[in-house]
Parts: structure tokens; C-alpha cells; sequence
């Protein structure tokens, strides 16, 4: 459908990865019921594609307490050489940073300070972003069997402290030089898309179900949310592509709510169940090409409603007058409509 956006990093095909420990369940599961802890189904790795706005690799693991590094190698497999992987400082090992860079991609990762690196030169400002002063230096990251790798350090001095009241992001990278520290600042930065995905996931998707007490159900129930999150994204595909000229009666232009789209989905597929066997969908659809699914879906895009799926656009909010709020006293309702109906005279 030629629906790319635009990456965080042009130029690189970007992966965005990160950690999701699932919610707490009900105590349903006879093991559970006299403890009074949440009880944690386990934890995933996501990966997230933001050109196709896809999670195209989920790890699960089932035990909640466990440890996410041991299943960083399990990503090192989807890791292909002109790649640029960006992820948190929990990635920030020796074995997922060598283990990206042996294979031909970059990364752009958050410095952990249990990971001690060599400075080689000193640090220097090389500019600005939205978020605040970007500073660079040089340092030597050592590896096992006299391994080294030679990478930028890259230090955000924020405007605003974090969540966590962080005041400076440190970022580990081994781009080429070409790619300045402030765009290397701004990719990172672009991480909230998988937040925003995990939130989709979560709010929209319902992905995390409390009732599911068995870690291989919560698990499965996750991966069916993430197909379901990659199908939609494929819907809003269509849509960005065959009605580009969407725009309000302000001249504004309008995006697509991913909530409303899941919204029509979830009221309506009883119904077409009922009305249309399963057969149906087989035949129509099940041998179709991708190409030949790319047409039918930018065809059904241009000719289907498009405005119940708009997101509202953000409008100037006048102040309300306070309301004068007396504590401890009371008001004759009659004398005030009266005073209504009769105003003062000046």
C-alpha cells in the first residue's frame, strides 16, 4: 500500500524494543488464594517497527520476577545489518550492544551506570533540542576476548527532570559520524511510540486480562492483542493512504483515531458473525496475495465512511467564571431565579 511513515532516524530502518511486565491477576488458581501480593503472569519484549507502525517480534518469558536480560539473545536473531535498534537503559549490556554491532546494525541506547565505559576525549556541546543541551564524547566499551568498540556518548541536559526526577539522559551510540548527537537526541526521544503502542495494547486491546491467572493464557491473550493491533494498523494503513486529504472545516487536518476504529470492530463483529458464516471469509479472503489484499483494502478505503473515525479536533477552552462556593450557609432558590427574571436596576 506505500504506506510508510516516517522514521525517527531517516535514512536507518529504525526498531524501537522494549520491556512489558503484565498487570496482576485475580487470585483464582488454588496455589494463589491465601496470598495477599499481586500475583504476575510474566513479562514480554516487544519490537516495534515505527515506519509500519507494526510489532513485528514479541518474547514472552512467564515467570514475572524474572530477569530481562537473559532474553536479549533472543532478539539478537531478528537483529539484520543496516538496522538502527534504539531501546532503554535496561538493554545497556556488553552482550546486546556487541551482539548488534557484530551484526552490521547501530544502536542508540540509554547508558546504564553499571556499565563502565572509557571516556577518551572531553565532553563538548554540539547543539540543542526541544527537551534541552546535548553534549557528546567519545568512549571505549570493552568486551570479552580483547573486544572494544569506539562509540559516542551522548548526554541530554534536560529543561524538565524525568518521572524518575533524572535531570541529564546519557546515550550510548555507534552511528556514523554524518548523524549529528542532536538527531541521534531526537531519535531516542522517539521511544514514547511504544509506550503509545503498549498503551493501545492495554487501554484499547485489553491485553492484559485480569481473570487469566495462568501465565501461558495471560501470555497468549497478549499475543492475540498484538495480532489484533497489527491488523488495525493495517486498516489505518488503507485509510492514511486512500483519504490523505482529510482535513476539518477549519482547514485542519484530522487524524484517525485508533480507538474508534477498534471501537466499530468490537460493537459490530457479533452481528457479521452471525450474518455471515465462516466459509465466507475463507474463500473471499484466504487466498488472497498480499498485493492483491493491499488492493481490496485501499478499495474498501475509498469507498467506506470515514468521518465517525476521526479524532475531534483540539479546540481553545474558555475559562469558566468560578463558582462562589459559601460553606456552612444557605440560599433561598425563589429570591435568586427571581433576581433572574427581575435584574437589578443601575
Amino acid at each position: 500500500m506505500k504506506a510508510e511513515t516516517r522514521g525517527p532516524l531517516p535514512g536507518f530502518d529504525v526498531r524501537i524494543v522494549d520491556g512489558n511486565h503484565l498487570a496482576g491477576t485475580h487470585h483464582r488458581l488454588k496455589e494463589l488464594r491465601g496470598l495477599g501480593d499481586a500475583a504476575l503472569p510474566g513479562h514480554t519484549l516487544a519490537v516495534l517497527n515505527p515506519q509500519r507502525q507494526l510489532i513485528e517480534k514479541v518474547v514472552v518469558c512467564p515467570d514475572g520476577h524474572a530477569n530481562s536480560k537473559p532474553l536479549f539473545g533472543r532478539l539478537l536473531g531478528e537483529i539484520e545489518s543496516g538496522q538502527c535498534w534504539i531501546a532503554d537503559r535496561d538493554f545497556s549490556t556488553r552482550g546486546f550492544l556487541f551482539g548488534t554491532a557484530d551484526r552490521g546494525a547501530c544502536f542508540i541506547v540509554r547508558h546504564h551506570q553499571a556499565l563502565s565505559v572509557e571516556p577518551l576525549g572531553l565532553v563538548r556541546r554540539v547543539g540543542a533540542t526541544e527537551t534541552g543541551e546535548v553534549y557528546e564524547q567519545k568512549v571505549r566499551l570493552s568486551g570479552s576476548h580483547d573486544c572494544e568498540l569506539v562509540i559516542r556518548r551522548i548526554t541530554i541536559k534536560l529543561l524538565q527532570p524525568t518521572r524518575d526526577k533524572d535531570l541529564e539522559i546519557h546515550l550510548l551510540a555507534n552511528l556514523p559520524a554524518k548523524i549529528t548527537a542532536c538527531k541521534i537526541a531526537a531519535a531516542y526521544l522517539s521511544r514514547w511510540k511504544i509506550e503509545a503502542a503498549f498503551h493501545k495494547l492495554t487501554m484499547v486491546l485489553r491485553c492484559e486480562l485480569n481473570t487469566l491467572g495462568y501465565p501461558e493464557a495471560a501470555l497468549f491473550g497478549f499475543c492475540l492483542a498484538v495480532v489484533m493491533y497489527n491488523a488495525l494498523s493495517a486498516v489505518m494503513a488503507a485509510l492514511r493512504v486512500a483519504r490523505p486529504e482529510l482535513t476539518t472545516a477549519t482547514g485542519k487536518k484530522q487524524k484517525l483515531s485508533f480507538y474508534y476504529v477498534a471501537d466499530e470492530i468490537a460493537g459490530v463483529w457479533r452481528g457479521m458473525a452471525l450474518v455471515i458464516p465462516a466459509s465466507y471469509w475463507t474463500t473471499t479472503f484466504a487466498q488472497r496475495t498480499p498485493a492483491q489484499m493491499a488492493k481490496i483494502l485501499l478499495w474498501l478505503a475509498r469507498h467506506g465512511p470515514i468521518e465517525p473515525f476521526l479524532t475531534n479536533p483540539i479546540s481553545v477552552k474558555k475559562r469558566k467564571k468560578r463558582r462562589l462556593i459559601q460553606h456552612g450557609g444557605h440560599v433561598s432558590t425563589h429570591r435568586i431565579l427571581k433576581q433572574r427574571k427581575q435584574p437589578d436596576k443601575p
